[in-house]
């Protein structure tokens, strides 16, 4: 698993934050995004493939509409130590 967090934005576009949009893209390609609440800061992705690289960024949602992105983090899954990237001791 992949645990994110992040801080709320110190500028809010003079509206108050209320919401946050996690986007991912996995090693194939493919985007799915996650609707948080405005009190969340946290996100675990889980079910990752061992050694792919997955990418996530975070806008931040108000009345006045969404943010721009945030930097991009690109990260590998580990597999647990001791095993292969098959899950295999």
């Amino acid at each position: 698993a992949i645990h994110l967090s992040w801080t709320p934005p110190v500028d809010n576009g003079g509206s108050p934050i209320t919401g946050y949009i996690l986007y991912m893209r996995d090693p194939n390609g493919a985007v799915t995004n996650v609707v948080l609440g405005k009190e969340t800061t946290t996100w675990i992705a889980d079910s990752l493939r061992p050694g792919q690289v997955y990418r996530f960024h975070l806008v931040a949602t108000n009345s006045l509409g969404r943010s721009g992105n945030s930097p991009t983090a690109s990260i590998l899954a580990a597999n647990h130590p001791g095993f292969d990237y098959d899950g295999q001791a």
